[in-house]
């Protein structure tokens, strides 16, 4: 549920208010009833947001590349869900296709 949690450690994502958290009885995660009970804040590090809020080609084709690598095919709802349908509209970035075991659209025999 929260999926940002994982990112964190990379310092991709900054998580808020972590000192309050129960973790699991591995203590690697927050259980999900302390996170939905404290609801802790989380976002990208501010440098990163600036430069996203600045860029919006730069933000689409991110955004696109990761929806792309691993919300494919996308789930309906999920960019009205997530606030990203006007900045993605016609946008979601094709230069990681093709994957791995998908066939190339465009490739001829010579």
């Amino acid at each position: 549920m929260y999926p940002f949690w994982a990112l964190r450690g990379n310092g991709l994502w900054e998580v808020g208010e972590v000192e309050g958290l129960a973790l699991t009885s591995g203590g690697r995660r927050p259980t999900l009833s302390t996170l939905n009970e404290m609801d802790p804040l989380a976002g990208l590090p501010e440098g990163d947001f600036k430069l996203f809020s600045e860029d919006a080609e730069l933000a689409a084709r991110v955004a696109g590349s990761v929806l792309l690598r691993f919300f494919e095919p996308l789930p309906a709802g999920l960019l009205a869900a997530v606030g990203l349908e006007e900045l993605l509209a016609g946008r979601i970035d094709t230069s990681l296709r093709p994957r791995v075991g998908e066939p190339f659209t465009r490739r001829h025999s010579r």
